[in-house]
């Protein structure tokens, strides 16, 4: 499960039947790692599966079936794959369409099509997934909003600054990412070096969250397992999936807004 994307990909080897169904083409790119899925977009229901037998059904939706995989130039983690199998990746994020899924619209999303659910969006915790918000408790969430998007139907992402050490705060967006523990920075100044202070003012400058980490102290629960540093026209940060270790996430796709509870820290 991954936010850092929108649809489900699967090799078309795990869809029965598939040379007979129809879908035009399409392609999606994971900058994070360089990887680019070729295939069709083909019309399915999907049934997803949790613990202790828990599952969600949800409408046909567009699945991009994969048939080739292919790489960016100057990939960081890529190998081409003539006939891939074994791709799996339920993608639920939002304002993806503009990093290499312009196709990804929220209505690939498989967790905003689960029928009966009236509010849709998602909460993301440490240990759990809850599908859908009606009734939902947001005692605790700090509540940010969203805007719209002016080029595709979708919320545009979070905005947030980033702080190195005393310098000014470089504002721009920011994104939680479940589907990395790398962490993807995009900020002006020097290097970044060990013991460097990086705080995240999620947001923008008046902050409704914030948390940091020292560059090096790996002891740090919400500390990524590294930093790449990125070009990107504005300030930019991958906050990875250890941004679950001090905050439960909250996406609401019909209000357009993003929820952020302080938990206690767990020991490491």
């Amino acid at each position: 499960m991954d936010t850092g994307s929108t649809g489900i990909v699967v090799s078309a080897d795990l869809i029965p039947h598939f040379a007979a169904l129809p879908g035009p083409p399409g392609v999606l790119a994971y900058s994070s790692s360089g990887r680019v899925m070729h295939g069709r977009w083909v019309h399915a229901l999907a049934t997803i599966g949790g613990a202790n037998g828990a599952s969600v059904t949800t409408t046909h939706l567009p699945v991009l079936a994969v048939t080739r995989a292919g790489c960016l130039p100057h990939a960081r983690d890529c190998r081409p794959i003539a006939h891939p199998r074994g791709i799996a990746m339920i993608g639920i994020g939002f304002g993806r369409e503009a990093d290499h899924q312009h196709r990804n619209t929220p209505d690939t999303n498989p967790f905003l099509a689960i029928p009966g659910i009236r509010d849709r969006g998602y909460i993301v915790t440490r240990r759990a997934v809850r599908i859908g918000l009606d009734a939902a408790p947001r005692a605790g969430f700090a509540i940010l909003r969203l805007t719209r998007s002016q080029r595709w139907p979708d919320w545009n992402q979070a905005p947030a600054c980033i702080r190195a050490n005393r310098a000014p705060p470089a504002c721009g967006v920011s994104l939680m990412d479940t589907g990395v523990v790398r962490m993807y920075l995009s900020i002006p100044g020097p290097r970044l070096d060990a013991g460097t202070r990086l705080r995240f003012l999620l947001g923008g400058k008046i902050p409704v969250a914030s948390y940091g980490f020292t560059l090096g102290n790996h002891a740090s629960p919400m500390a990524p397992e590294a930093v790449v540093r990125v070009r990107n026209p504005r300030p930019f940060v991958n906050t990875t999936v250890r941004f679950l270790n001090g905050f439960d996430y909250l996406y609401d796709a019909t209000r357009g807004e993003v929820g952020y509870r302080p938990h206690p820290l767990p020991s490491r």
